[in-house]
């Protein structure tokens, strides 16, 4: 069993307004991630390995067209090409199975 105190875990900014979290690596790659995305940062049209499972946890997020809000949960299917754009600050709990290389 593992418990994290999510308030001392150790963020990484990966470019300007967008930051991440691990969690959770799994022995495939894949786990569970915190992200942080400003307010008009996004993630051009891409696809994953496995199911991608987002909680947002703040904010709202445009993910494959959808407008996704605090509270809300959303699903990708291995290989389903999507994109994804913060349009507020946005905080969320990503969950994956694999990783992508």
């Amino acid at each position: 069993m593992k418990f994290l105190n999510l308030e001392n875990i150790s963020w990484q900014e990966l470019s300007a307004g967008v930051s991440r979290a691990d969690v959770y690596i799994n022995e495939m790659g894949g786990g569970v991630k915190l992200w942080k995305m400003k307010k008009g940062t996004s993630f051009e049209n891409h696809s994953h390995n496995g199911y991608e499972y987002i909680y947002v946890i703040n904010g709202v997020l445009l993910v494959g067209g959808r407008c996704v809000g605090a509270g809300e949960f959303a699903l990708t299917f291995k290989g389903e090409e999507h994109s994804a754009a913060a349009l507020e600050d946005t905080t969320m709990l990503v969950t994956t199975e694999r990783s992508n290389s």
